[in-house]
């Protein structure tokens, strides 16, 4: 099933409201975030180091909003354009050269003067909108 245009802004949305959320996140955070194996995520450090995290006193990796911004920038790069790991180097080489790199930020979809809500309160809302379709649903077939 392809993604449409909107559901790539309501996921790009929900991600970034779940990345407002905190400073720092463990890998297996990223990879429920982002849709990227925690393996990968590895790999990934070892051939993009800009994406390689800090390390804590307990040496996990411990990722900030950049990190995550960086590898969805390279999921989309390598399955979305189809680019190999050389091409979505040299990519991001031209995207740096061009100062785009810096500006590819899901910051314009929160503002980051807004208290941004939790995944639980995302997670609430969207129970609530479901019943409520449900209760629509059972208010229309009741009249018909």
């Amino acid at each position: 099933m392809a993604m449409t245009k909107a559901s790539i802004n309501t996921t790009k949305e929900v991600i970034n409201t779940a990345i407002n959320t905190r400073l720092y996140y463990r890998i297996g955070d990223v990879s429920k975030l982002s849709g990227i194996k925690p393996h990968v995520l590895r790999y990934w450090e070892s051939e993009f180091p800009f994406l390689a995290p800090e390390k804590s006193v307990s040496g996990q990796r411990v990722y900030r909003k950049k990190h995550i911004q960086a590898a969805l920038l390279i999921k989309d790069l390598l399955y979305r354009e189809r680019y190999s790991i050389e091409g979505a180097k040299k990519r991001i080489h031209e995207m740096k050269k061009k100062g785009e790199f810096k500006e590819l930020r899901f910051d314009s979809l929160v503002q980051s003067n807004q208290v941004s809500p939790t995944p639980q309160d995302i997670m609430q809302k969207d129970q609530r909108i479901k019943t409520l379709l449900q209760e629509i649903s059972q208010l229309a077939d009741d009249l018909v």
